[in-house]
């Protein structure tokens, strides 16, 4: 067998009938666990979406987080650990293990973490919390399936959570081929 390109994303079954499902959209710094079938969207730049799937459970959670590490204090709600990729990845946990799917049952998806701003690589938010999910997941022993990280553009995203398929769309760079940005939405010429 050979091994698995994790930069692959499987290509979906004939999904005809998605139409129908509930859908929610994912603001930065939400995210939640889906026990009944749903079409999640995002969009992800330097941020890092952690999709979590339980297989054998038809059980999915995601979160959308924007920076990698909570700062010391203690958030002063639950939900506010999604904005975070390490407490994001615990409360997600968290929120399986309460429905009772233990945390053996589950595989990752990572997807987000573009570089901007012309920053080398390792210096970028979006590889700082691409570090932090692999560091928490590995501490887990929660395998990554499959990821779509860094490039220098950002993704569209939408996961169903029954089957854990992921779909990503490449967003438009508008300065690419040379183009320059559009002018007249805040910027200067």
């Amino acid at each position: 067998m050979a091994p698995m390109n994790r930069q692959a994303v499987p290509r979906p079954p004939q999904t005809p009938h998605w139409s129908h499902l509930p859908q929610r959209y994912l603001h930065i710094g939400e995210g939640g666990l889906f026990t009944r079938p749903t079409l999640v969207h995002t969009v992800l730049g330097s941020c890092v979406a952690v999709v979590l799937h339980a297989p054998s459970y038809a059980a999915g959670g995601i979160f959308h987080s924007f920076l990698p590490a909570a700062p010391q204090v203690p958030l002063a709600r639950e939900e506010e650990a999604f904005r975070y990729v390490d407490t994001g990845t615990y409360f997600l946990v968290q929120l399986f293990l309460r429905c009772g799917i233990p945390r053996q049952a589950l595989v990752a998806k990572l997807f987000g973490g573009a570089a901007s701003l012309g920053l080398r690589p390792q210096e970028t938010v979006g590889s700082k919390n691409t570090t932090m999910a692999r560091a928490i997941l590995a501490e887990l022993g929660i395998p990554i399936v499959a990821e779509r990280l860094g490039g220098a553009t950002g993704i569209k995203l939408l996961f169903h959570t029954q089957s854990g398929t992921v779909l990503v769309k490449n967003l438009r760079n508008p300065g690419a081929n040379g183009n320059k940005p559009p002018c007249g939405n805040g910027q200067a010429p």
